[in-house]
């Protein structure tokens, strides 16, 4: 018998079936690999079984190794693995490690073996220190070790080397390439009782010699079977007290596979959402284009707010009852989480999500949940278009016309075409779903070549936003170098509430409803406000006992967690600065006042941000005038957190720009130490390089952590302050 295979080492120019002989009582289908010999120096490499035929075998070469038990690859990912390769110039080992995920791979590793013949090494290694270091490093090793345990014991990792190069030519070693695979499933090892009653005569008799393996079986005798992990957090118990256990015969361990907890359980199944007129008429057309022998693909042309996914639902819904599979592609990562918490609320644990941001061992379990017919909808970034899902019907891209459809590495795929040949080899109906389609998706679909289905009205009879074409080109002529134009700009002030002022606010700002009838809704804004504040450091007046919290409340509507890099209140900061003899009270209007920064007006939300990058800089200022000797500044609080200030960062009135403000002597770093009572810290480990100032209206600092736990202790620094 011969098996074609496709080599992993080859490049495109030479990339091709290559014949091998498959060995006598070796079991050999199609999408299995194998380590295989592979040019004139017979180099050991990973390949993939492509077909297998009968035919003469003189003069093959053999396959050395078999790596699958059973194939990883069906016949379809093999079809599909040559359509990419030849529609987008890659190899067939490309195409492959782009279908399959990452908990697959096998990664080789250099071992170097003493020779059998090699006995007599010290007398030809007699005067060469480092070559005999290398040899008896091996036989410490058991006369074999991979080459990075070897490199890593060595001073000189060069030297090493040379030494390593010297022993291969006088034949003492020999090297060979072993395949080691990389973590795939999460595995946990479990424990339970084998013999009941032994086992509670035994935890009776150990109580006071060995309190630690009776409470193992006590409650093992309770629970039944148990994670290990979870009866050492309960016990102490140690490797060694499971290990004599089941050495007694009192208790069995085996390992299982873990499926990682990615969804949240729903605290009930939602029904199928309803539609509207509109939303039904698309349903309905996409339902029969669905049903058909060849439901080819479609464009849902929606505007913004018009209720795209909820057809997407209904339509995975008719899929599911079908006995079809579903895939919805997103364009970005973090539109992912809330997306899959809307679909585990419809269809529970049958819904599995594939995206980089995964670990290698989760991203693997969710494959193997998907092959295995567990989980039928898929949801995910582009890569999730190779799932292997069974039965697959349908194929939905939402907001199609992004960029981040088309991958930037090799092979540089773009998930609409693979979707578009998934579905004509399977019988499966892509849909296309956005607000501004691509040119070429309308196109095709002004051509009869996409079916069309329009949404015109937003859901629930809400107005469609105003739009306005600027001329950015012109606004630079007149001055405005920036990526917001004027118009915007003046439409950035206000936002639309979810729900209707009230009396006392109305009263406070002179903000009405009918003021804020024109602009811009929060839910519109959001996504803009998100990517906005990121990470960041967070700066405001009174912020964590107000601001913080109306933020948290704003994300929690949409599904998402406001967690910036760090808070710093202003507020609580001139409190511990400024006597309460100096002020009458802590407002803002009152301390500004006092720092000299007086604004024209308060609770207008770009005034009071003025006033409080004001009264923030100069109490930078005062610390820095009043802590620094000799140029370096004296901290002047234990306690608290050492933050380094290199530079100020000014928020000009509808300028969403960078300015730095350098300190007085920008050539001296000041230290200042300020109570940690000031700071609200996410993390435990704040790192410089992260502190960027990226573009917010908040940032006021930069700041870093900085110093030797040493220092950190001196000035009264615990690992608990941050």
């Amino acid at each position: 018998m011969i098996a074609e295979v496709a080599v992993s080492c080859a490049i495109f120019a030479i990339d091709q079936p290559y014949s091998y002989r498959i060995p006598q009582g070796m079991q050999i289908l199609p999408g299995m690999r194998v380590v295989v010999p592979f040019g004139r120096a017979n180099r050991r490499t990973e390949a993939i079984v492509l077909g297998v035929q009968t035919g003469s075998e003189d003069k093959l070469k053999a396959i050395e190794q078999l790596l699958d038990d059973a194939p990883v690859m069906t016949d379809e990912q093999l079809r599909l693995a040559a359509f990419v390769r030849e529609r987008y110039f890659c190899t067939y080992y490309d195409a492959v490690k782009a279908i399959l995920p990452a908990g697959l791979w096998f990664r080789q590793e250099k071992i170097y073996r003493i020779r059998e013949d090699a006995s007599d090494w010290r007398d030809t290694c007699r005067g060469r220190e480092t070559e005999c270091f290398v040899m008896q490093l091996l036989e410490d090793f058991g006369a074999s070790a991979p080459e990075t345990a070897l490199l890593n014991q060595m001073e000189d990792r060069q030297q090493a080397q040379a030494a390593i190069g010297w022993l291969l030519s006088k034949k003492l070693i020999e090297n060979d390439l072993e395949l080691t695979q990389k973590p795939g499933a999460r595995k946990q090892k479990f424990a339970a009782i084998a013999a009941s009653e032994e086992a509670a005569r035994y935890a009776e008799k150990k109580k006071r010699t060995a309190p630690v393996q009776a409470a193992v079986l006590e409650l093992l005798g309770a629970a039944g079977e148990c994670a290990c992990r979870e009866l050492t957090e309960l016990t102490g118990a140690t490797a060694s007290t499971f290990s004599r256990l089941e050495k007694l015969g009192l208790i069995t361990i085996w390992e299982q596979e873990v499926q990682p907890e990615l969804l949240s359980p729903a605290q009930e199944a939602a029904q199928p959402p309803v539609l509207n007129d509109e939303q039904q008429a698309a349903f309905d057309g996409l339902c029969l284009q669905m049903q058909s022998q060849k439901p080819g693909a479609a464009l849902l042309y929606g505007v913004t707010g018009s209720g795209k996914t909820a057809v997407y639902i209904r339509l995975i819904y008719e899929a599911l009852k079908a006995g079809k599979s579903a895939i919805l592609l997103v364009p970005e990562i973090s539109l992912t989480p809330q997306l899959l918490e809307k679909l585990s609320a419809h269809f529970g644990q049958a819904v599995a999500v594939l995206h980089s941001s995964l670990r290698i061992s989760e991203r693997f379990a969710q494959w193997r949940r998907i092959q295995s017919g567990q989980a039928r909808v898929v949801v995910g970034t582009r890569s999730a278009v190779f799932a292997p899902v069974q039965s697959p019907g349908l194929f939905i891209l939402d907001e199609e016309q992004e960029h981040t459809y088309k991958s930037e590495n090799s092979p540089r795929y773009h998930a609409r075409e693979i979707a578009r040949y998934r579905g004509a080899k399977e019988g499966a109906l892509v849909l296309l779903g956005s607000a501004t389609p691509s040119v070429e998706s309308m196109y095709r679909a002004k051509c009869g070549d996409y079916c069309l289905y329009t949404l015109k009205k937003r859901y629930n009879e809400k107005t469609l936003p105003q739009t306005q074409i600027v001329d950015l080109k012109q606004e630079i002529r007149q001055g405005n170098a920036t990526a917001i134009s004027l118009p915007l700009e003046e439409r950035l002030w206000y936002i639309r509430p979810v729900e209707s002022l009230r009396e006392d606010i109305v009263k406070l700002t002179g903000i009405t409803d009918e003021f804020l009838a024109d602009q811009p809704a929060e839910e519109e804004v959001f996504p803009q406000i998100m990517e906005f504040f990121g990470n960041s450091i967070v700066c405001g007046y009174n912020n964590l006992r107000f601001d913080d919290i109306f933020l948290s409340e704003m994300y929690k509507r949409y599904q998402q967690v406001f967690n910036p890099m760090m808070s710093l209140d202003v507020y609580k900061l001139a409190q511990e600065m400024i006597a309460p003899s100096e002020v009458v009270n802590y407002r803002l209007q009152t301390i500004s006042a006092y720092c000299g920064a007086e604004q024209d007006m308060y609770h207008d939300a770009a005034y009071d941000v003025d006033a409080t990058v004001d009264v923030a800089q100069y109490l930078m200022r005062r610390l820095e005038d009043n802590y620094r000797e000799n140029g370096i500044l004296i901290p002047p609080y234990t306690g608290g957190i050492r933050v380094k200030v290199s530079g100020i960062s000014r928020y000009e009135r509808g300028k969403l720009k960078r300015i730095y403000a350098n300190t007085t002597t920008p050539d001296v770093t000041f230290y200042m130490e300020i109570p940690s009572l000031q700071w609200n810290c996410k993390q435990k480990e704040i790192d410089t390089d992260r502190f960027n100032m990226p573009d917010v209206i908040a940032q006021v600092l930069k700041i870093a952590r900085v110093g030797s736990e040493q220092e950190l202790t001196k000035y009264g620094k615990t690992k608990s302050t941050v």
